[in-house]
């Protein structure tokens, strides 16, 4: 997750740098989640000169390259990588990442390859959470399947966290998670993943989460270390307090996935008995910058007990700088004084050919050819075709996808078209056009639209504005 949200963030040449390597990004498609992708990417040597050895690992070690690459790269020589992708929770639009290095590079260059992952639960990212749970106690959660596919099922559970167990119950439609009693203190967060009866995802993995209290309990649960600079005082301190103010005793402490330099336990400031504090200080040498993501583990001695504590935030260097998102989507979007110049005098011209839409070419081969038309789709990644055989379903995901169109105007429609060579001729079906956003979510633009397929046959679907 952390590989993920530095790909999004970083821009074109933080991500592809400015030296004689250059990296030209790949495009997966669509996928539902637990699959195995071919994709590409380009290396290019931009220089005069040889480039060589080259270097290229996945960023995720699901990740693989699909065939040998070259050793080196001649002047002006442009090398397709190929790679195998693994789609295990990719929901939305996410990057997948691969470092590239040369002794021509300061640092690896990375490349990315976009998957745009699909599940056949509606919901895949939901949490389920338990919770505050006193410690000892046992409480269950129910989880029911919500998919547009009536036929998924789960067949099996492979993996649960040390905190739960999980059966399957209604025929596989429902799933009992039933807290552990002797788990650990704090904050639980772990997956569950299980086998699915489905043609089109073999597995799916689902989020649980809990907050165990027990005799003693931490300030917080998720702690935030905020917005950490380089060669700032990057030293931090969390607090426990036990019941009825007794006293106790934490005789270890460590920060598992963030570098420290030391971590100390000691008496807390205002001398409470029934208070224990823990602080630790950031290796801003041997940390990273970006996300900090770890968890502080704190033992109880006289308890037996290990208490667990989400820690996070942002480590940058000490000369970053910080802009709100506002800001750098409105400089982002104005435009230079040329193009203001411009827009102002197109508003002017009397010329129909400026707000006419652009129609898009009619897709080859046989069957009924779907046409739609969509007001401001900014917003809208891709736009996918349901069919059934039924007016109420149920409707079924084809495999085509449009993806928006790059040419797009303001209060200009888009047009789309798309034609479903899978129908049978004579036989009714009913589409429902649905527009499918970068996180993943997806709603329908029309309603059941009724077309008997034939040979060439088209349907027009509703238009309707976002």
């Amino acid at each position: 997750m952390i590989s993920r949200l530095i790909f999004a963030m970083c821009g074109w040449l933080a991500c592809h740098g400015a030296l004689a390597l250059t990296i030209e990004d790949g495009d997966a498609g669509f996928s539902y989640q637990f699959h195995t992708l071919r994709s590409s990417f380009t290396v290019i040597n931009d220089s005069d000169k040889e480039i060589g050895p080259l270097s290229i690992k996945p960023a995720n070690p699901l990740d693989r390259l699909a065939a040998a690459i070259p050793e080196r790269l001649a002047p002006g020589q442009r090398a397709v990588i190929d790679v195998e992708l693994r789609s295990e929770d990719d929901f939305g639009s996410r990057w997948h990442g691969f470092f590239v290095s040369s002794p021509a590079s300061e640092k690896p260059l990375v490349a990315r390859v976009r998957v745009y992952g699909l599940s056949v639960l509606e919901d895949p990212q939901q949490t389920f959470d338990f919770g505050i749970v006193e410690a000892g106690a046992t409480p269950q959660l129910e989880y029911e399947i919500r998919s547009g596919d009536p036929r998924v099922r789960i067949k099996a559970v492979k993996e649960t966290p040390v905190f739960l167990s999980a059966r399957i119950a209604d025929d596989g439609r429902k799933l009992i998670f039933k807290h552990a009693p002797a788990s650990g203190w704090g904050r639980l967060d772990g997956l569950v993943k299980v086998t699915l009866d489905s043609p089109d995802q073999p597995e799916a993995w689902l989020r649980v989460i809990s907050e165990v209290q027990g005799a003693v309990k931490p300030s917080t649960t998720i702690f935030s270390l905020g917005l950490a600079r380089v060669g700032s005082d990057n030293e931090f301190i969390l607090q426990y307090r036990r019941d009825g103010d007794k006293p106790f005793r934490i005789d270890s402490a460590v920060v598992d996935g963030i570098a420290t330099k030391k971590v100390t336990i000691e008496a807390c400031a205002n001398g409470e008995q029934g208070c224990r504090q823990v602080r630790f200080l950031l290796d801003e040498e041997k940390q990273p910058k970006g996300q900090l993501r770890g968890t502080l583990k704190a033992h109880v001695a006289d308890l037996d007990r290990e208490i667990l504590v989400v820690v996070g935030g942002l480590l940058v260097g000490k000369d970053t700088k910080i802009e709100s998102l506002d800001s750098v989507m409105m400089a982002k979007n104005a435009p230079p004084t040329a193009d203001k110049d411009l827009g102002l005098a197109l508003k002017k011209l009397k010329s129909t050919e400026i707000d006419r839409p652009v129609e898009p070419a009619t897709p080859p081969g046989e069957g009924p050819l779907l046409r739609w038309s969509v007001d401001n789709d900014g917003r809208v990644y891709a736009y996918a075709v349901y069919r059934a055989d039924r007016a109420d379903g149920p409707f079924a995901l084809q495999p085509n996808f449009v993806r928006r169109s790059s040419v797009a105007r303001e209060g200009v429609p888009s047009l789309y078209a798309l034609r479903d060579t899978t129908a049978v001729t004579g036989k009714d079906y009913w589409y429902r056009i649905a527009m499918f956003y970068p996180d993943g979510k997806h709603e329908f633009l029309t309603g059941p639209q009724h077309v008997k397929a034939t040979a060439g046959a088209g349907k027009e679907a509703t238009k309707a504005a976002q």
